[in-house]
């Protein structure tokens, strides 16, 4: 059970009260982890694409104005 990510639903049963808790606690805690990539990855790409938008909206400021 060195990775608790990879307990299937036998092993999981058949495991004592406070190793299913261990089990419990470990596989959040690398949620967690996982889920702090995906949010600074969506700020990176939020910035970015905001400035793709903005310069969108200057060139079809600069091609309404021609």
């Amino acid at each position: 059970m060195a990775n608790g990510l990879m307990v299937n639903l036998k092993e999981f049963s058949s495991l004592p009260s406070q190793q299913k808790l261990n089990c419990l606690y470990q596989n959040q805690v690398k949620t967690l982890e996982l889920v702090r990539g995906y949010k600074l990855y969506y700020k990176i790409t939020c910035l970015i694409g905001s400035f793709l938008i903005i310069g969108m909206g200057i060139l079809f400021k600069l091609q309404l104005e021609l």
